[in-house]
């Protein structure tokens, strides 16, 4: 079995504030961010480029990156850090995944996260683009 090579998550994590985290709670910096080829906090949040629109909370996407072979899971709302609107999170890993097989590996290295978090509903494309 191939191991994964990337898993962070995009998000709050025990308060306000959007960060990248790797399993174990750390935070990825800049430069590991751009290394490994992984989108921006400034793409992540709250951005058209991964997230459907209108924002509605519980819905997300899933969007293949082929160049760095990545698989973003993104998606509005339910964290129970931070209230206010336009809360999103994303998770994000290495190879070509769906929607199921990224949330598994979520609960997998993020199980204290994905215990708090909701499986987001992924939005049908013809819905939000336009």
């Amino acid at each position: 079995m191939k191991q994964e090579k990337i898993i962070v998550y995009f998000g709050c994590w025990g308060r306000a504030g959007h960060f990248m985290h790797s399993p174990g709670r750390q935070y990825l910096s800049d430069q590991e961010i751009k290394r490994n080829g992984i989108p921006t906090a400034a793409q992540l949040d709250g951005g058209r480029l991964f997230l459907p629109y209108p924002e509605k909370v519980g819905t997300g996407a899933v969007t293949y990156l082929p160049a760095p072979n990545l698989t973003v899971l993104a998606w509005w709302g339910n964290n129970p850090w931070d209230q206010r609107g336009a809360v999103n999170q994303a998770v994000i890993t290495s190879g070509e995944l769906g929607k199921t097989e990224m949330w598994k590996r979520f609960v997998r290295y993020f199980p204290e996260l994905s215990e708090k978090l909701n499986q987001p509903l992924i939005a049908d494309l013809s819905e939000w683009i336009g």
